[in-house]
């Protein structure tokens, strides 16, 4: 009987790496295809699955189960020239007001350009659009994205700014 226990247990351990072995890598067209499939928003959790599997596309594709980030922070420039809260009035905190100001390396507008707007009700708003592909060295680009961002400034010194994670 020990024989046969001893046989039984090399058995396994043969077997259980050949199924290993034998599971299916998916091919250069499979990945490409999962990938134009991501891209143009008829993918399948087996595309989402087979582009996990990979780590190297895992980690620069994009997750699509999670929903687009769009986020918009707003402040007013108080009475003393602090930014503050326009929910509450109270002042904003560091963090708060990084997401608000332009960085400290930023260079102030060229006179010519500066537009004053008199009235709280009055907005001056700029709006960027960019085209940002994304790609995957030895499979291709498989997506092409429009990311955007709005600034309004009101006559009170209100900003909003609203705009599309990637």
């Amino acid at each position: 009987m020990a024989t046969i226990g001893a046989f039984v247990a090399a058995t396994s351990l043969t077997v259980t790496p050949a199924l290993a072995a034998n599971a299916a890598t998916p091919t250069k067209g499979e990945i490409a295809a999962a990938l134009k499939r991501h891209s143009d928003g008829t993918w399948t959790r087996a595309d989402v699955d087979l582009i996990r599997s990979i780590p190297e596309l895992a980690a620069v594709v994009p997750d699509v189960t999670r929903p687009e980030e769009v986020s918009v922070v707003s402040a007013v420039i108080g009475p003393d020239d602090q930014a503050v809260s326009d929910r509450d009035g109270q002042p904003l905190s560091p963090a708060e007001l990084a997401k608000v100001l332009p960085p400290e390396d930023a260079e102030p507008s060229a006179p010519s350009q500066v537009q004053v707007t008199p009235e709280e009700n009055d907005i001056d708003s700029a709006m960027m659009k960019r085209e940002v592909e994304l790609c995957v060295f030895k499979y291709g680009c498989y997506s092409t994205l429009h990311p955007w961002a709005k600034v309004k400034v009101y006559g009170s010194g209100k900003t909003a700014i609203g705009g599309s994670g990637v």
